[in-house]
């Protein structure tokens, strides 16, 4: 038998109270918890220099290399 809809809304007002983060449902519970989806953006600074240098290296690698993919490209077509 369907719930009415004032029972529904109650029971996930409940369930959003209840569960920490305000998750609504036990599918957007289950990606939190235990596939770790994060519920707050990642603070970069708080990484350790070695990593963080990593990373700029890798993002400027690939911002180098599509540049320089663009640049030929344009190249080859022009002869």
């Amino acid at each position: 038998m369907p719930e009415e809809p004032d029972q529904r809304e109650r029971r996930e007002e409940t369930i959003a109270q209840t569960k920490p983060g305000g998750s609504f449902n036990d599918v957007t519970e289950h990606y939190r918890t235990v596939m770790g989806v994060p519920d707050k953006p990642v603070d970069l600074n708080g990484m350790p220099k070695p990593l963080r240098m990593f990373g700029y290296f890798f993002l400027g690698a690939f911002a180098l290399f599509a540049i320089v993919l663009v640049v030929t490209v344009i190249v080859q077509s022009w002869g």
